[in-house]
């Protein structure tokens, strides 16, 4: 039940806090702000957002990331390529290490790659869960009632 709110009253609260000056930040906080302000400006490219990267290093990184995430979910093609090749893509040197490396692609083919796959899915998931109930929880706290 929503109680009842004098119309009168509101305007006459919201009259005198007009009238009231501009309250001024202590000169501690302003200078602590400032302060921030500036050493976050002052920090490398790097350290900063991705937002404020150059355009050069952001699109490396986007392509970085673009290639790693074909690797992780696209990439049976060639590890099946060369785990059915065996001995004709290894060297003399590595041949003691053939078999692991077939087992190790075949594992990569069938088990590892699905699993990665579905790592990322759920971590996904779980991101956007947590991303809608914050959401909502915050809503909730900061309503009007």
């Amino acid at each position: 039940m929503q109680p009842e709110i004098d119309q009168n009253l509101e305007r006459i609260i919201h009259q005198e806090l007009r009238k009231l000056p501009p309250v001024k930040a202590p000169d501690a906080l302003s200078a602590r702000v400032l302060a921030s302000v500036r050493a976050r400006h002052a920090l490398p490219w790097w350290q900063q957002s991705i937002w404020n990267w150059p355009n050069a290093a952001r699109t490396a990184f986007m392509v970085a990331l673009a290639v790693v995430v074909a690797v992780i979910t696209g990439s049976t093609w060639w590890a099946g390529d060369i785990a059915a090749k065996g001995a004709d893509v290894f060297s003399e040197s590595t041949k003691g290490l053939q078999p692991f490396s077939n087992v190790f692609f075949t594992l990569w083919r069938t088990i590892l790659q699905s699993v990665i796959v579905f790592a990322v899915v759920f971590s996904g998931m779980l991101y956007l869960l947590c991303l809608g109930a914050g959401t909502m929880f915050f809503r909730f706290a900061v309503r009007r009632s």
